[in-house]
C-alpha cells in the first residue's frame, strides 16, 4: 500500500452534539520505534467518545484529539528501525482496544509497548 501524505479523519470542531463532528484532512501520522501504522477498516463509538465530543473527557496528555478507542484494521507499515515485528498476509489483521489513540481516521498509529 502506498501511504498517503494526508488522511481523512473525524474531528470535533467544538464541544456539543454530533453536528460538531466533521470529516477533515490531517497529515498522516509518523510512526516511531515500537509503533505500527494501520489502515482503519472499522471503528467503534462508545461512551468515552461521546463524552469527549461533549467536552467531558479530554484525551490523555500526548494523545491525539481525534476520538476513538476501538478499531479493526490492517497493518500497513512498521518503523524501518524496528525489527521486533514481521508483517505478512497471515498476521496483518488487527483488532485493538487502546486508550491513547485515534481510531476515527483512515490511518492510525499504535504503540505496542
Amino acid at each position: 500500500m502506498i501511504i498517503p501524505k494526508e488522511i481523512d479523519c473525524v474531528e470535533i470542531t467544538k464541544f456539543g452534539g454530533p453536528e460538531n463532528l466533521v470529516i477533515t484532512k490531517r497529515v498522516t501520522p509518523k510512526i516511531k520505534k515500537n509503533e505500527l501504522l494501520i489502515k482503519v477498516k472499522a471503528a467503534g463509538v462508545n461512551r468515552p467518545d461521546i463524552m469527549q465530543r461533549q467536552g467531558l473527557y479530554p484525551p490523555p496528555p500526548g494523545a491525539s484529539d481525534i476520538p476513538g478507542l476501538e478499531v479493526a484494521g490492517e497493518v500497513v507499515a512498521i518503523n524501518p528501525s524496528d525489527n521486533n515485528f514481521i508483517v505478512n498476509k497471515l498476521n496483518k489483521q488487527v483488532n485493538l482496544q487502546l486508550i491513547e489513540t485515534a481510531w476515527h481516521s483512515a490511518l492510525s498509529k499504535i504503540d505496542l509497548y
